[in-house]
C-alpha cells in the first residue's frame, strides 16, 4: 500500500463560529446600553449593569473553554493523499513524476499540539490542517494540496518515498532534511551514508 495522508479541501469565504457569534452581540449589547443610559439619558435600570455580568460571565467561560478546543476544520475531507514511485495522486488526479518539477513541503502542523503562542480568543488546540504539499509541473502549472497530520501520522514516517523523491532531483537536500525533521549531526551523517549505498 502506497504511503498516503488525509487529503482535506478548505471552504472558501468567511466563516465565524456560534460561540464567537454569540459574544460578538453580547458585547454589542452591553455597548449599546450604556451609550443609551449615559450618552442619550435613557434610564433603563439595571439592564445595563445585568447585560455587563453576562457579558463577563461568558467571555470568562469561552477564554477557558479554547484551553480544551480544537480549532474547526472549516471544508472537508477528499479521500487521500498518495505517495508512489511513479506518481503522486489527490482529488481524482494523478501527476506522474516524470511530469513533476519540483515538490515544496510545508509540514509543521500536528493535530492537538497547542498554539497558545497565538493572542486572541482562538481555540488552544491546532486541527492539524496547516500543512500543504505544492507541486511544480514541467510546463508551468502549480498544484497545491492541504493534508492532515497527526500524532501517529505524519510525513516523516515516510522515509523512503521522501529519500526516493530526493534522489529523482525534486527537492533539494536540505528541504529532505527539514521534511525529516533531522537536525542532529552524527544521524544526518548516518543517514547521508545510507543515501549514498542506495544511489
Amino acid at each position: 500500500m502506497k504511503p498516503s495522508l488525509p487529503f482535506f479541501e478548505p471552504k472558501k469565504g468567511f466563516y465565524i463560529s456560534p460561540e464567537s457569534l454569540i459574544l460578538i452581540v453580547l458585547t454589542l449589547i452591553v455597548f449599546i446600553t450604556f451609550y443609551l443610559e449615559i450618552s442619550l439619558g435613557f434610564n433603563l435600570g439595571n439592564w445595563a449593569i445585568y447585560f455587563a455580568i453576562i457579558w463577563g460571565l461568558y467571555l470568562i467561560a469561552f477564554t477557558f473553554s479554547n484551553f480544551f478546543r480544537y480549532e474547526r476544520e472549516i471544508g472537508s475531507y477528499k479521500g487521500m493523499i498518495r505517495f508512489g514511485e511513479s506518481s503522486i495522486s489527490f482529488n481524482g488526479k494523478n501527476y506522474k513524476l516524470e511530469n513533476i518539477e519540483k515538490i515544496v513541503f510545508s509540514c509543521v502542523d500536528i493535530k492537538g499540539d497547542s498554539k497558545l503562542y497565538l493572542r486572541g480568543l482562538s481555540s488552544s488546540l491546532s486541527n492539524g490542517l496547516n500543512n500543504s504539499m505544492t507541486i511544480k509541473l514541467i510546463d508551468g502549472e502549480k498544484v497545491e494540496a492541504i493534508f492532515l497530520q497527526t500524532k501517529t501520522r505524519r510525513l516523516k514516517s515516510y522515509k523512503e518515498i521522501l529519500t526516493f523523491y530526493y534522489l529523482e532531483n525534486k527537492f533539494s537536500w536540505l528541504h529532505l532534511l527539514d521534511v525529516l525533521e533531522m537536525n542532529n549531526y552524527e544521524e544526518i551523517q548516518i543517514f547521508k551514508k545510507e543515501i549514498h549505498s542506495q544511489s
